[in-house]
C-alpha cells in the first residue's frame, strides 16, 4: 500500500465535515506524529478545534479545578467531537482504542497530547515552530501542570509547551490526537487528487502508488 512513504512531519486528510455531498466534502488536515512499523499511524489535527463563536473549553467542569485526564470534560466530550469531523465507516473502523494515561486506566480512540509527547523531538523536530497551530490560541495537553493543584500544561500560540500549566477551569482550544491502524484503513494517493476519486465504494480498489516525494496523503 505504500504506507511506509507516510513518515512523520507529513500530512494526512482523514475525515469530512460532515457534508452529504462527497464532492464538497472539506477533508480534515492531520499532522503524522510517527509511522509505528507500517502498523499504526500517530496523528494531531492540524487545526485548534474552537466553534463557531470562537469559543474555547475548560479542561474541567467550571466549578472545580482537577488536572485528572480521566476527570476531565474535554475527554468526556470527545466522543461527541469524534463525530465532527465525520468518519465513514472504514475510517471510524481504524481509531484505535487504548490506554493513553497508565495512571488512571482509560481507554480512548481521541486524546490530548501529553507534555511527554509534546516535548518529543521525534514528533516535533523543529520544535516550536512544528508545534505552532495556525489559530492564536493556547491548547490544552493531559498532563498536570507543576503550578499547582488544579493545573493543566498546555502549548502557548507560539508553540512552547508550558510546564507550569494554567487553571483546569481556564479556557482554552482543543487539538485532538489519534492512533489509526494502517491494516483498517486504505489511503496512499498523495493530497493532489480531488475527493472525487475516493469514494468509499472505491476504497477496496485503491492501488499502490509510484514512489515520488509527497508529504500530504488522502
Amino acid at each position: 500500500l505504500g504506507t511506509e512513504q507516510i513518515q512523520s512531519g507529513s500530512y494526512l486528510y482523514f475525515g469530512h465535515d460532515g457534508d452529504s455531498t462527497p464532492s464538497t466534502w472539506d477533508t480534515v488536515k492531520w499532522r503524522v506524529l510517527d509511522n509505528e512499523d507500517n502498523e499504526r499511524l500517530f496523528l494531531l489535527m492540524d487545526n485548534l478545534l474552537i466553534d463557531t463563536d470562537g469559543g474555547l473549553a475548560p479542561f474541567s467542569y467550571p466549578d472545580k479545578a482537577d488536572s485528572s485526564w480521566a476527570n476531565s470534560v474535554i475527554r468526556i466530550s470527545l466522543p461527541e467531537i469524534e463525530k465532527d469531523p465525520v468518519f465513514i465507516e472504514e475510517e471510524e473502523y481504524s481509531i484505535i482504542a487504548q490506554t493513553y494515561n497508565t495512571d488512571t486506566g482509560t481507554l480512548d480512540r481521541m486524546f490530548l497530547l501529553s507534555e511527554e509527547e509534546a516535548d518529543n523531538v521525534n514528533y516535533f523536530p523543529n520544535g516550536d515552530s512544528d508545534r505552532k497551530a495556525s489559530s492564536n490560541q493556547n491548547w490544552w495537553l493531559r498532563s498536570p501542570g507543576n503550578g499547582g493543584n488544579g493545573y493543566v500544561a498546555y502549548v502557548n500560540p507560539k508553540g512552547e509547551v508550558v510546564s507550569n500549566g494554567m487553571l483546569s477551569t481556564s479556557e482554552a482550544a482543543i487539538r485532538p490526537a489519534m492512533k489509526i491502524n494502517l491494516d483498517s484503513v486504505l489511503f496512499t494517493t498523495d493530497a493532489d487528487m480531488v475527493i472525487d476519486d475516493i469514494l468509499p465504494e472505491d476504497l477496496g480498489n485503491l492501488r499502490k502508488i509510484e514512489s515520488r516525494s509527497v508529504d500530504a496523503w488522502r
